[in-house]
Parts: C-alpha cells; structure tokens; sequence
C-alpha cells in the first residue's frame, strides 16, 4: 500500500479529519483520535475490512442513548477507514477484571446493549465488533453503558463467531453470538470457549447456576449453529423474563451518574490519558429522574410488566424509549461531503417523478431546499421527520457517492425514531443504492451532471448507462424490466471480474435487490 495513505499521526483523511494520536485496546488492532476541520469535533478512527465498511455503512447516523454514532466510513487509499462517535470511560474489558458482576447487573446491562445493537439491525446494519474493549461502562456524562467501537481482536476471539472467523463478514447473527459472549463475561468474568458450548451442562460446569440464563446463554452461544439464535430477539426476550422476575434481587454496582467522570481506562493509553478527553462531537442531555431510577417489578409479573420492566432496565421509559433519544442532540453525520440541516420544506402534495423537476439550487427567500421538496414528495409519507439537506443531488456525478449519501438523508429523516418504511427499503438495495441515486438525480434535476463511474472492465458493457436506462424508464413512466437486467448483467460481469470492491460491494448483486428497487419505486412513483 502506498505509504502516503498509511494511517498515522498527522495524516489528513478526506482532506478533511486530521489523525492527532494512537490510542491502544488491550488485545486488538491500532486506532486513532482524530480532528474533524471543519467542526473540530474528536472522532475515533480505524481501519476496517471491505466487508466490515459494508456491514455497518447502513448504520451510519443511527441514534440511540446506548449507542456511539458511527459518524462515517471513507475511502483513504485502499483503505476503508471507519469514523466514530469516541466514547472515554471504563472499557467492559478493565470492568470485569476483577471477576464477575451480580446476575442482576449483567441481564441489565446486557439488555442495554441489546438494545442499542438491535438499532443498528433495524436499520439494515450490523456492528461487527462487539467484544469486551468496545463496550463502555463508566462513559461520561451517558447512561451506561455504551457499545462503542474498537478494531477488531488480533487473532482468533471468543466473540466472534465460528462462521465470523471463517469468512471474516460481520452480520446479525455474528453480533448475536458476540451479545451472547458479552453475557458470559460479565456472568463469569472471563470468555466463552471460542469454539461455542456442546450442551448446557457446560455452562453449569462453568458456573452459571441459572436454568433461565443457562438456556439464554446456550441458545447464543451453541457450536452447532443449526440450534443458535439467527438474530437477538430470543436472547432479548429470555433476558426481558428472567430480569421481570429478579430484578428487585439486588445488585452490586449502582448507577454512578452524577459522580465525577471515572479515569481512562487502563487498556487505553496514548496523550489523551494525560489531559481531559476532548470534547465530544455533540453534548448529551442531562439524566432525568425516571433514566436514573431502575425498576423493582412484583414477582411473577405478566406479559406487560416484562416490557415494563425491560423499559425501566433501559433507562428509557415507555415505547423503548424512543421519545428519550429524539430530543438528544445528534451527532454530524461525516461523509467527504457532509450534509447540513436544512429548514423543513412545507408538505408538498403527491405527485409522480415524471412531474417534477427542479435545479436543486436554494431558492432567493428562506433557502428552501428544492430538492428536498421533490424528493419528500415522492417518498413515503412520514420519510423525512427532520428535513436533510439535499442540495448536494444535482450537482453530484458519482452514483455510489449519490447513493450512499441518499441513505444517510433518509436515515437523518426518521429524526432518530423507529426505521421509516424508506429506511427500511434502503437497506435492501444493495447494488441499486447507485440506481435510486439515478432516479432522482435525474427526476428532480433540470441539468443534471452526466453521470460517471470508473471505465467498466473488459468485456462488461457500461453500470452508468444501466443505471440512466433505469432513471429514464421510471421518469417515463415505462417498465424497468429490461433495465434491470441490464443492470444486473454488468454488476455481475464487474463482480466475476473482482471489481466489486470498486463498487462498494463485496459479491454480485442478488434477486432481492431488484424487488427492493421496484418495491421502493412502487413507493416513490404512487400518484
């Protein structure tokens, strides 16, 4: 690799986030701290695989109390380097050290960071690197804890899963079996075998003498994956149960917000340990009495207590907690080109693509996003609860740019609240994320810029001009059917020729991202 790209102290990524310093996780690749220019803010920065970048990049934006933003994923040579929200604090990894925490306090926490997981799976993302050093549980000025990141662990880890170690690509069921680990070590103190449990008796072996979170435990953290839970909703709700049951059993680590922060810690060394963290990118809102009080349900409590109580064990109150992290002030989301707010346009009427067409440019009173106003009327109703800015569409070339960029206003929409129905079609395009840039680049556009894409491969026709048959075909209101496959011929081709990397993409395109574009066509297109 060119050494210029080399990530190190007083490198400049994007031409945009100044790398400052190393900071080093017990156990686990380098990291950085780095300076965002243009708002000064401190980000943690590290180097991900291809696969990791594109596991997590739907995930960019997603808000929750328990959470660390990822703030951005960007290309500095040939590498893909992640940009995150940096949580200060004790790390999971120093907490549990000294051995074990109560039963009480483990499910707690553990629902938590189920919670704040589940977040990014809602919105098509996966974390990728749960393990001990990226969870915060002493973060300043939060609730705890946080599941932040760290590079990955050096070398084989208990928390990933076998199928994870094999191929190396992140997914929803991988950060299943690495929740189910982060359990076990805060049960036990130390790391599930690597290799997964047989039976339950292992657990009872090793010393969990609970049948409900043997059972918990096992159903994560089986070897043969057959039997293992696909996603975290059966951990959650064999959690959510046991802790409606135990909850007032007592527990021996109390909230400590609004003591003084805790020391760095001890897994993290570099400058920052010797003078106060940098001040993050965005505040947090102080802790309410009902965020700071943890619920002692009766026992034996029905099924609506359980959600009551797992309510109180998040520190959210009723609903999941949505209304407590909407009004928290969100982080930048950081791209090459970051989007700035923009005034909420006024609610257009419904209309077609083919009837609207605008430059993009502000308008002389109020700077009203144009733009905007032709998308949001195409979308799905409730898609843009906060309005992005999308002044950037028309003049924006590159379709992977453009659509990676789309997402992220789509995803700034939702204002931080349950995936919208945009969102959630975003998260299946895949491929045709380039391809729903094209639609209304070329919709909402009156001179657009031509679209531009590196020079296919040899033998492989032209993504660029799929992806303007597309747009053309959907504007006129004529099938797609014939640009699809054109599409999905070239994306293939550039795929047999190891050039999906190029595209952002890690293999071919798959039958379920043309449904996902037509799906979210029907959507946009519906008179």
């Amino acid at each position: 690799m060119d050494p210029k790209t080399a990530l190190e102290p007083g490198v400049v990524i994007a031409d945009r986030f100044r790398v400052d310093e190393t900071i080093t996780f017990e156990g686990a690749g380098p990291a950085f701290l780095a300076t965002d220019l243009e708002t000064e803010g401190r980000l943690l920065v590290f180097e991900t695989t291809l696969a990791e970048a594109d596991a997590l990049r739907p995930g960019v934006a997603v808000s929750h109390p328990h959470l660390a933003t990822v703030a951005g994923l960007v290309a500095h040579g040939e590498r893909d380097v992640l940009l995150a929200q940096h949580e200060p604090g004790l790390s999971l990894l120093a907490f549990t050290g000294s051995g074990a925490l109560s039963k009480v306090d483990a499910v707690r926490f553990a629902l938590r960071m189920l919670d704040a997981v589940q977040a990014l799976h809602q919105a098509g993302s996966a974390h990728g690197f749960l393990h001990p050093a990226a969870v915060v549980m002493e973060p300043e000025d939060r609730p705890r804890p946080v599941v932040a990141f760290a590079p990955a662990a050096i070398g084989p880890s208990a928390f990933r899963s076998p199928e994870r170690g094999e191929s190396g690509a992140p997914s929803v069921g991988d950060d299943a079996w690495a929740a189910g680990a982060l359990l076990y070590r805060m049960l036990l103190g130390t790391d599930p075998p690597a290799k997964g449990l047989a039976t339950e008796d292992d657990l009872a072996s090793a010393g969990v003498d609970d049948p409900v979170l043997r059972a918990a435990l096992f159903h994560a953290l089986c070897s043969d994956a057959s039997r293992r839970s696909e996603n975290l909703q059966p951990l959650r709700r064999e959690l959510a149960r046991w802790f409606a049951e135990h909850a007032g059993d007592g527990s021996s680590h109390s909230s400590t917000m609004g003591r003084p922060p805790p020391p760095l810690p001890a897994n993290i060394t570099g400058p920052s340990a010797s003078r106060p963290p940098p001040a993050p990118i965005s505040g947090a809102p102080p802790i309410s009495k009902s965020m700071a009080t943890e619920l002692t349900p009766r026992k034996k409590s029905s099924g609506p207590l359980i959600f009551a109580a797992v309510a109180a064990v998040l520190g959210l109150g009723a609903a999941w907690g949505v209304s407590a992290w909407r009004s928290r002030p969100k982080v930048t989301v950081i791209t090459t080109s970051a989007p700035r707010e923009a005034p909420a346009p006024a609610a257009p009427s419904a209309v077609s693509l083919g009837e609207v067409a605008v430059t993009g440019e502000s308008e002389g009173d109020g700077g009203v996003d144009r733009s905007l106003s032709c998308v949001a009327a195409n979308f799905p109703k409730d898609t843009f609860k906060k309005a992005p800015d999308l002044r950037w569409l028309c003049a924006e070339s590159d379709p992977r740019a453009g659509g990676e960029k789309l997402r992220i206003a789509v995803v700034q929409g939702a204002a931080g609240g349950a995936p919208s129905e945009a969102q959630q079609l975003f998260s299946r395009l895949g491929w045709h994320e380039m391809s729903a840039f094209g639609v209304f680049h070329a919709a909402c556009c009156n001179e657009p810029q031509a679209l531009s894409l590196p020079e296919p491969s040899p033998g492989c026709d032209p993504l660029v001009k799929a992806i303007d048959a597309i747009a053309k075909a959907v504007t006129a209101k004529q099938p797609i059917d014939d640009a699809l496959a054109a599409f999905g011929k070239a994306a293939r081709c550039e795929t047999d020729a190891k050039k999906a990397a190029q595209y952002r993409r890690t293999q071919a395109p798959q039958p379920s991202e043309d449904a996902a574009l037509k799906d979210l066509l029907k959507s946009v297109s519906a008179p």
